[in-house]
């Protein structure tokens, strides 16, 4: 599989705004039954989750939920690549 190892650019205050409003909508946790699972993440997407997350980065893991979420809600697929 290839996948693109691109380095992220750190976004704006105002960047950050807009994508909350625009893609985060209230989910009543105590709804959904969920699951703890260990998963490597490439630390430069941590960051980003961690920018977006504002100066203390906490959150940044319901954002990196919030973006899986919006991908299956909305029916979106990862573009990949397989090598032979």
């Amino acid at each position: 599989m290839k996948i693109s190892k691109k380095k992220l650019k750190p976004i704006s205050k105002e960047d950050r705004e807009k994508y909350l409003q625009e893609f985060v909508q209230p989910i009543d946790y105590t709804k959904v039954e969920a699951r703890g699972i260990f998963i490597n993440i490439d630390q430069d997407i941590i960051q980003y989750f961690k920018d977006l997350a504002g100066p203390d980065g906490k959150g940044y893991q319901k954002l990196m939920l919030m973006a899986l979420r919006h991908y299956k809600e909305n029916g979106l697929k990862p573009k990949l690549s397989w090598d032979k």
